[in-house]
């Protein structure tokens, strides 16, 4: 029976407000390969991620080097495309971030059996 995710804002609200902490306890899912599939995938996107994220940072870096310091440019392709880029400065103002609980997922491959 193939599992269907929606991924909106209200469930993931409604999941934090359901498990705000964990309780420490442990479980194991024997022969669930929906949430099997879940873990793989999750990793696989999660390399993905890494690797975009890898080559977005050099793309950005040849970018932020060609525009030196102007703050607008204009970039044409070969096909007609045209991009607009800027790259302004801007001040940031200093603030404190209210305390609040964060959950964290992290999901790893074993590779060495307990």
């Amino acid at each position: 029976m193939p599992v269907t995710h929606i991924a909106t804002k209200t469930r993931i609200e409604a999941i934090k407000t359901l498990y705000p902490r964990d309780d420490g306890s442990f479980v194991s899912f024997a022969d669930n390969p929906a949430l099997y599939k879940a873990v793989v995938d999750y990793l696989a996107m999660q390399e993905m991620e890494r690797e975009v994220k890898a080559l977005k940072e050099l793309a950005s870096l040849d970018i932020k080097e060609a525009m030196k310091t102007a703050a607008e440019a204009v970039v044409t392709g070969d096909t007609g495309n045209v991009y607009r880029i800027t790259f302004k400065a801007a001040d940031v103002e200093e603030y404190t971030v209210p305390a609040s609980v964060r959950r964290s997922l992290s999901v790893k491959k074993v590779t060495t059996p307990d």
